[in-house]
């Protein structure tokens, strides 16, 4: 059965939902209880259809019923599904340029500048990146960044970089480069396989937000977490439209979805963080670990995120992609913008006020510049 029949047999099997003018399937591989999924998706779907009166509604599937990670680029581009979740590091040959720019993962310490930095960079103001959405057929309206991620291992303890030599860790983008650098080896497979594999052996580690113990079920197969940052995931995007179906979407969904983009910014950044203190709450009293690596480790780690840029633009070079150091400064640079913007917005933990803050920037600074590239009003 072909991707599209899948999507056509598994819209019906929903026909419950009340016949509306439009209905958009979003497929995302991750699982349910993931806070892309309850923070942000579930609430925008309930959203579309308030705003519109129920005219146009959004069906979330998840867990890949319809297409897995890696799948949800073709179901997109082929129509199969309207939208989902796709990640640009997973296809390197479609868009080099995007994938060079999520390389630079190391650099990472914080979602919430990372969130909107790396938002302003795909969706804004990398103009090749644009270039390669159009070639690709797709339009992305949202990415986020993970919180940082650890390093969570099965049976050993990885405290000093030289314990990571022959270590066999799941890793993509620039972790993969980090844990090349510290002689482990890297296995380029997705998360949601690393629980089969560390079960067989095939894994002795990943690195991951600390959430990930539970809507990964990490925490099941993982004896240790070690508290040293192996940067975040910022590449991808969350929301993906296929050209021909955002087309199609009608201007007073579009307006929903704009009206929604910021608050679902910030909701992820907050919900990430808020995962991660449950996940270890849980976790941690049922035998999980959670240890400090020797100060070696960082200064070593300190020492790969310098050189992470040379690596990048090397590797692109090699692709056939030239002067991609101009976009990975762009993205550094609006790091450290959004650095700033968060500092002036309060240090430490943040309360509804800040929160409130950081979501009235995010509007200004990026989604009002994104609705008049892209929008069409409603008459």
């Amino acid at each position: 059965m072909t991707i599209r029949n899948t999507a056509l047999a598994f819209a019906a099997s929903v026909a419950a939902l009340p016949a509306t003018a439009d209905e958009l399937i979003y497929n995302t591989g991750l699982g349910p209880t993931h806070p892309t999924v309850t923070d942000v998706m579930e609430p925008m779907a309930a959203w579309i259809a308030e705003q519109t009166d129920g005219q146009t509604t959004m069906k979330v599937v998840t867990a890949g019923a319809l297409a897995g990670i890696r799948e949800t680029l073709s179901a997109v581009q082929s129509g199969a599904v309207e939208l989902g979740l796709v990640n640009f590091n997973y296809t390197p040959d479609v868009w080099p340029v995007t994938a060079a720019l999520g390389s630079l993962s190391l650099i990472g310490k914080d979602n919430r500048v990372m969130t909107a930095a790396a938002a302003q960079s795909y969706l804004l103001d990398c103009e090749r990146c644009q270039a390669e959405y159009e070639a690709a057929g797709v339009v992305p309206l949202f990415v986020y960044s993970t919180t940082p991620f650890k390093l969570m291992c099965r049976g050993i303890e990885p405290l000093t970089p030289e314990a990571m030599v022959g270590v066999k860790m799941r890793a993509s983008a620039g972790v993969a480069q980090a844990a090349a650098a510290l002689g482990a080896t890297p296995l380029n497979m997705q998360s949601t396989e690393t629980y089969e594999g560390v079960q067989r052996g095939a894994i002795n580690c990943d690195s991951g937000s600390v959430s990930w113990l539970k809507t990964y079920n990490f925490g099941e197969v993982m004896s240790v977490v070690v508290n040293q940052s192996f940067g975040v995931s910022y590449n991808t995007g969350l929301m993906t439209f296929g050209q021909d179906a955002w087309q199609d979407v009608s201007p007073e969904a579009k307006d929903a979805i704009f009206s929604y983009l910021a608050k679902g910014f910030t909701d992820i950044s907050r919900g990430y963080i808020k995962a991660d203190e449950a996940a270890r709450a849980e976790f941690e009293p049922k035998g999980v670990k959670f240890v400090d690596p020797d100060p070696s480790f960082g200064v070593r780690m300190d020492a790969i995120v310098n050189e992470q840029f040379r690596l990048i633009v090397d590797q692109a070079t090699a692709r056939g992609v030239s002067d991609v150091d101009a976009e990975l400064t762009m993205l550094t640079n609006n790091v450290a913008k959004w650095t700033e913007i968060v500092d002036g917005i309060g240090t430490g933990d943040w309360g509804d006020a800040e929160w409130q803050a950081y979501q009235d920037a995010v509007q200004t600074e990026i989604v009002d510049r994104l609705e008049r590239k892209l929008a069409t009003p409603a008459q």
